[in-house]
């Protein structure tokens, strides 16, 4: 313990020694500003630019959804469930959340290197879905996958923003059953896209 207050004090002392001997003895016991003014440390256009992850990657992510199918971001558009890893996508076949069983998850569940998150993109449910979803959240996480299960609304971006983030993430999706988009689109497309970044 007296080794360490030794220590302590000579540290204290040669760092106020340094100090004091480099200050000039003119200004001694002033206040000193040792910010330098460098000039202005932003050398842009003075204008915010965002970047979109989806444009930047040359992997594969959800750029949009509709009743019908995903749309990627390299311009693809899928129709139906989809099973999307980072490089690689694959129709998944699946017609509702009553339909996603241990065979139908067996592509997620077998991989190896084993996923660090499986997300489970799924229409609106109800209430009496509940023992189903429960069902399938032990399924999973007894092969050791952490699960998560949501609505396609908000699997698209989590997807996206889990493999922004190098995670070794999977997803099941399925299309949603309606999609509230701005009145516009919703009249001009019977597409009817809702948009992942800006629904």
């Amino acid at each position: 313990m007296g080794t360490l207050r030794y220590c302590f004090n000579a540290a204290v002392a040669l760092s106020k020694s340094c100090h004091r001997s480099s200050l000039p003895r003119k200004n001694f016991g002033q206040r000193f500003n040792f910010v330098r003014n460098y000039g202005s440390t932003y050398e842009g256009d003075g204008k915010t630019h965002a970047v979109l992850l989806n444009d930047e990657t040359d992997s594969l992510m959800i750029s949009s959804y509709s009743t019908v199918g995903f749309t990627l971001n390299n311009g693809i558009t899928l129709v139906g469930p989809i099973a999307i890893f980072p490089n690689c996508v694959l129709s998944w076949n699946v017609g509702d959340l009553h339909h996603i069983n241990e065979e139908s998850l067996s592509l997620f569940l077998k991989i190896e290197p084993k996923l660090d998150i499986l997300i489970l993109g799924i229409p609106e449910y109800k209430k009496r879905d509940r023992k189903v979803l429960l069902g399938l959240a032990n399924l999973i996480r007894e092969y050791k996958i952490p699960v998560e299960i949501m609505p396609v609304e908000i699997a698209g971006p989590t997807f996206n923003f889990l493999h922004a983030e190098r995670r070794f993430v999977a997803a099941g999706m399925i299309p949603p059953i309606d999609v509230d988009g701005d009145s516009a689109t919703a009249m001009e497309s019977p597409w009817k896209v809702g948009y992942v970044e800006g629904k």
